[in-house]
């Protein structure tokens, strides 16, 4: 129960009166929703086998396409926008579907629906697109719808850690690959499917700094942590902050050991970060978004399934696995 609410971060009373209740109810969740997708995949004229591939592979934000060319084979719009919409529900706390088929439906047992962690994950989502769209229009030949269907598609699949693409964003500059290397490192809400650092994260620290901001300007001046109105621990915050240390550290030693087998600089920090977050495609020309690991020495690939187990994981669960102390309790 300690782990899961560690990945759900749900501050409110619980929904169900158990934790095998919770689950259930997530997993029927996961299944209509996949079921869902799966139907307006068809409608939009996949393949039975395409569209069941593609909706377990989008609800879970898991990105795996039965073709190379991913979600650039199939030229559409409609698809690309229901993708772009299941993408973002995977990404949402699954417990806030819960509450909405729960017979306790009201606004106290419904604090997702006004989570601040959702409208931060959306607004961003929605921000990142719009400026990746107007460089894309700025600095190509491709017009400006066209450029917003791109990048939305491609920002909103990196940011979710889905990994689909539809297009070889490579080719937008070096600007924009810099960008998608950032969006790595954000991640979907807790509780939800995506991978990476999550968005909960990212407001304890954004939080922590403006303290920090704050006490530098009054010494003796006195600013609590908090969340959509409710106190953030100190515990929890050491806890971030450390999780984030342990981050960045575990994608530097990935990265410096795939440079070690002959990989360069891009591909290999680019390689462990995108292993670690969960997201997919890497940058550069080997692991970009139309290459693939394929051509990557063994050594390189046994280093990159760690940071993908190390990833999902969330770092802190396989660590207690390896302590002497958690298999004497």
């Amino acid at each position: 129960m300690q782990l899961f609410r560690t990945e759900s971060s749900d501050k409110s009373e619980k929904l169900l009166p158990s934790t095998g209740a919770l689950a259930l109810a997530i997993t029927k969740v996961y299944l209509v929703l996949t079921s869902l997708c799966a139907l307006l995949y068809l409608m939009g004229g996949m393949s039975l086998l395409d569209a069941v591939c593609h909706a377990l592979s989008t609800v879970s934000t898991g990105g795996f396409s039965n073709y190379d060319a991913s979600f650039a084979h199939f030229h559409s719009l409609y698809l690309d926008c229901v993708a772009i919409v299941f993408m973002l529900a995977g990404a949402l706390p699954f417990t806030v579907y819960v509450a909405l088929t729960s017979r306790k439906l009201s606004a106290r047992t419904l604090p997702g629906l006004f989570d601040e962690q959702i409208r931060w994950f959306l607004v961003f989502c929605a921000f990142a697109s719009v400026i990746m769209a107007v460089w894309v229009a700025v600095t190509t030949d491709v017009g400006p719808f066209q450029a917003l269907r791109l990048a939305t598609f491609n920002v909103v699949s990196v940011i979710t850690t889905t990994g689909f693409v539809s297009t070889d964003y490579m080719q937008w500059g070096v600007a924009a690959a810099m960008m998608f290397f950032a969006l790595y490192f954000t991640g979907g809400c807790t509780g939800s499917t995506a991978g990476s650092v999550k968005v909960f994260r990212h407001q304890v620290l954004f939080q922590a700094i403006r303290r920090i901001l704050f006490r530098m300007v009054n010494p003796h001046g006195v600013m609590s942590l908090k969340l959509d109105q409710t106190p953030v621990s100190e515990e929890t915050l050491a806890s971030v902050m450390a999780f984030m240390f342990l981050y960045a550290a575990t994608i530097f030693v990935i990265g410096l050991g795939i440079t070690m087998t002959g990989l360069d600089f891009v591909t290999s920090i680019s390689s462990a970060a995108t292993a670690v977050a969960n997201v997919g495609p890497a940058l550069g020309d080997i692991a970009g978004p139309v290459g693939n690991y394929s051509s990557f020495p063994a050594v390189a690939k046994v280093l990159m399934s760690l940071g993908m187990l190390l990833g999902r994981l969330e770092l802190f669960t396989v660590l207690v696995l390896l302590t002497p102390r958690f298999w004497r309790l």
